[in-house]
């Protein structure tokens, strides 16, 4: 039964290169392996890019986010104000993504992951509401790069209506390489069909 080991039921999600389970909430520091350049937002907003469909909002790096700083996008008044950033990925390999959105006085926001090599989504919250904390909205998803697709673009929103001089924050943004995992502690837990011994870690 499952011989080609291709079925993790009982699995939980590793680093692809560190072996541990993602870090998803923290500074620069401790994002080990993290693909996005400054995910945690403590140099600046460096990497990041503001844009949107007339003109681009303002971006800055703001203490008070889930850990330290986070990003603040100020709408300026432009249609679908956004920063975003480009990764390398692998077609085929699996990655998981991660954010933690704060209202600030914006209240809407929308997240997206965009294929840009085959200029398509792969992953679209739509227009959805965060609160004035770092623990309502939380958005992660879990994904294997499309066939063809080399670099995605990820896109922060501050959605469309909110109005100029209203803001949003994001912090603890996060792209990891991950591949399923049965870690030592889960003890005899395995792929589907196969029992380990308790001290291995698969």
């Amino acid at each position: 039964t499952n011989s080609g080991f291709d079925v993790w039921s009982n699995s939980t999600l590793l680093n692809a290169q560190s072996g541990a389970a993602p870090v998803l909430d923290g500074a620069n520091s401790a994002l080990t392996n993290n693909l996005y350049t400054n995910g945690g937002f403590d140099s600046a907003t460096t990497a990041w890019n503001a844009a949107s469909h007339a003109s681009g909002p303002t971006i800055s790096s703001e203490s008070g986010g889930k850990t330290g700083n986070c990003l603040k996008i100020l709408e300026a008044g432009g249609t679908y104000p956004y920063v975003y950033q480009d990764v390398t990925v692998v077609p085929g390999k699996l990655y998981q993504f991660n954010c933690y959105v704060n209202d600030g006085d914006g209240s809407a926001y929308s997240v997206i992951l965009y294929d840009n090599s085959n200029s398509a989504d792969i992953f679209n919250t739509g227009a959805s509401t965060a609160s004035n904390d770092w623990t309502s909205a939380v958005v992660n998803h879990v994904f294997e790069a499309p066939a063809g697709c080399t670099q995605l673009r990820t896109r922060l929103y501050h959605h469309v209506g909110s109005g100029a001089g209203t803001y949003i924050f994001y912090d603890s943004v996060t792209l990891y390489e991950v591949t399923p995992g049965c870690a030592t502690s889960a003890g005899s837990v395995a792929p589907d069909g196969w029992t380990k011994d308790g001290t291995l870690g698969l």
